[in-house]
């Protein structure tokens, strides 16, 4: 999936290039206007980032490490785990956080004609959650979930996902656009919504096995006009031709014991070292 828009809280705007390889691997970058602000590239051994904007509160600088969660937070405004987040942005949902219990019990099923589409609610340990399939081409697809966990006999939300426009790709299903709500602070509701201008199914990566087919555009073209409406950056811990690989995302051929295409790893060039970002928010 080469080319989307990213919003943040009808405030922050700007444009995403990436490519999801599944079941952890990641290569995306934010830029406004051509100008890279962000990027971030992960697999199943770590995390690279690459921040060269001031504009939040992240300082300057190039960052590595193995705990790719704390990582993926500022890109995209989500605290979600690599695997997570290639899911998402793949079209599915989120596992089951991990609980004591490997048993999920179906609490309730039925049609929702308002929906129009099978909603499924499901119990694991302390937390509960409600999954939307629609039937699209001939099978059952998923387009929504939403999470709670129990805490004192109450449930609490936790987030809401959405996958909406959903249509074929290749052989897949993909939505046009992607939408995550969660509580933020002060009562008030976080949302990113991404939606994706041109996407390619099975696509050819630099130094994997070679694939891919011609990129399906999902609306009149891309503009590239995200911008900054306001001073703020990204709030919270937690809108292609061929898959273009973010600048700068070049790296010295793999070691033998690390069989992981060099796109999925970037190079911090004059930037300064930080470090590993999760020890540093620690």
């Amino acid at each position: 999936m080469p080319a989307a828009k990213v919003r943040l809280n009808r405030s922050v705007s700007a444009n995403l290039m990436l490519i999801a390889q599944a079941p952890a691997r990641f290569t995306g970058q934010i830029h406004v206007s051509g100008k890279e602000l962000m990027s971030l590239a992960f697999h199943e051994q770590g995390y690279t980032l690459r921040n060269v904007s001031d504009r939040g509160n992240l300082p300057i600088g190039f960052y590595e490490g193995t705990h790719t969660r704390c990582a993926i937070a500022p890109l995209l405004g989500l605290s979600l785990a690599p695997e997570e987040l290639v899911r998402v942005v793949l079209g599915g949902i989120p596992d089951f956080p991990e609980v004591h219990t490997e048993f999920v019990e179906v609490v309730h099923q039925a049609w929702d004609g308002d929906r129009n589409a099978e909603v499924l609610r499901l119990r694991k340990g302390a937390y509960e959650r409600e999954l939307q399939f629609t039937w699209f081409e001939g099978a059952w697809w998923p387009t929504g979930a939403k999470q709670w966990r129990r805490q004192n006999n109450a449930l609490e939300w936790m987030w809401t996902l959405e996958h909406q426009g959903l249509h074929k790709v290749t052989d897949a299903a993909l939505p046009g656009r992607t939408r995550i709500t969660r509580p933020g602070t002060n009562g008030q509701t976080q949302t990113v919504v991404i939606t994706y201008r041109k996407q390619l199914a099975n696509p050819t990566i630099p130094g994997a096995t070679p694939g891919g087919a011609t990129p399906q555009e999902t609306d009149a073209g891309w503009d590239d006009d995200g911008g900054w409406d306001d001073d703020g950056g990204w709030e919270g811990e937690e809108e292609t031709e061929q898959p273009e690989q973010p600048a700068n995302a070049t790296a010295p051929p793999p070691s033998p014991t690390m069989d992981v295409p060099s796109i999925f790893r970037l190079t911090g060039d004059d930037l300064p070292r930080r470090g590993d970002l999760c020890r540093a928010r620690a």
